[in-house]
């Protein structure tokens, strides 16, 4: 099934012409979530519902995050894991997948600097939303 994935996004992509990119550049979105599944034995071993539920209460819940083109809108890479798994931790297995001249862009939950290093480290560039912590706010009046 994954080669099948794979093979079609390959097709998808090798259609986009340079006056389809952003100034040259291929855009790559990324996002997470978290979706419930299947109350089956494997899936809750796999991915345990959430730890304020009782057991055998609650639904397997995975955290996925995902690389998309955003000039096709296909999607390029999926990471699943656990729910209690960080989205930066699976970005950061996708940050691989990016090319020289590639630019990653995503919401605050990847604004930080350490992000934007990893995915400058091989030649991309990063556009993050400022990171929503309280303290890198900005006071109020």
């Amino acid at each position: 099934m994954k080669w099948l994935f794979l093979k079609s996004v390959t097709g998808i992509e090798a259609q986009v012409s340079e006056s389809d990119l952003w100034c040259g550049r291929r855009v790559r979105g990324l996002d997470g979530t978290g979706v419930i599944v299947s109350d089956t034995t494997a899936n809750q071993a796999a991915y345990p519902q959430h730890s304020n539920q009782r057991e055998g209460c609650g639904f397997p819940l995975i955290k996925v995050v995902a690389m998309f083109s955003l000039c096709t809108g296909a999607v390029l890479e999926v990471m699943l894991a656990p729910l209690n798994t960080s989205e930066l931790v699976l970005a950061h297995t996708l940050y691989q997948q990016l090319q020289p001249g590639d630019v990653a862009l995503a919401d605050s939950a990847f604004g930080n600097f350490a992000d934007m290093a990893l995915v400058q480290q091989d030649g991309a560039d990063a556009v993050f939303r400022k990171h929503a912590c309280p303290q890198n706010r900005l006071p109020t009046r």
